[in-house]
C-alpha cells in the first residue's frame, strides 16, 4: 500500500518541472503602438534611463489591455507606463523580448 502510494505520488509531481515563462513587471517609454494582422496590440517600449534595449508589450483580443481602473488602455507615444504579464521570446521577430500577453497596465 505504502508503495503504491509513493509510486502515485512520483507520477502527480514532476521531478523536474521547468518553466516555459515568467511573470514579470516591466517600466518603459512607449515609442511605439502598432496592430498586428492577428489583431494583437504590438506596444514597444524602451527603458525609462534612455538604452537601446526594448521590449514589446502584446495585448490580445481574448486578454484586452485595462489600466489600473478598468478603462481600455490606449497608450500614446511617450508615455511611461508599467506592464505586468508573462515574459517570453518572440522567434518570429527576431527573438526579441515580449510581454505577451499584458495582463495589466498602471501609469
Amino acid at each position: 500500500m505504502l508503495r503504491a502510494v509513493l509510486v502515485l505520488l512520483l507520477l502527480a509531481v514532476p521531478a523536474a518541472a521547468q518553466r516555459t515563462y515568467w511573470p514579470v513587471a516591466v517600466r518603459g517609454v512607449v515609442t511605439y503602438v502598432g496592430h498586428e494582422d492577428d489583431q494583437d496590440m504590438h506596444v514597444r517600449l524602451i527603458s525609462v534611463t534612455g538604452s537601446q534595449y526594448f521590449v514589446i508589450a502584446e495585448c490580445i483580443p481574448l486578454l484586452p489591455c485595462r489600466t489600473s481602473i478598468g478603462l481600455p488602455w490606449l497608450p500614446k507615444v511617450g508615455d511611461t507606463v508599467t506592464v505586468y504579464g508573462i515574459s517570453r521570446r518572440d522567434p518570429e521577430h527576431g527573438n526579441w523580448a515580449e510581454i505577451h500577453p499584458v495582463e495589466a497596465i498602471s501609469p
